[in-house]
């Protein structure tokens, strides 16, 4: 079975997905200047892959991911 995340649209207007097998197989790294996203995406992520992988959040500063409790996924 293969499960693939929808991130977004393209700037040609398809569909970006991410196969969730192949980015558990791999590491990855998001990097980029305050305010580029990378939470934003990181929780696109944890939402879309939350049914069919296991999650653990450590938040060091305590704020990035208050949603997560009021989500109903923890």
């Amino acid at each position: 079975m293969t499960v693939s995340i929808e991130m977004g649209v393209t700037p040609h207007g398809t569909s970006s997905v991410v196969d969730l097998e192949e980015l558990l197989a791999t590491r990855l790294l998001v990097q980029g200047n305050s305010g580029s996203g990378k939470s934003h995406l990181l929780r696109r992520l944890m939402e879309q892959s939350a049914p069919w992988v296991q999650q653990v959040v450590i938040d060091r500063k305590g704020t990035s991911y208050r949603w997560l409790m009021s989500s109903g996924m923890w």
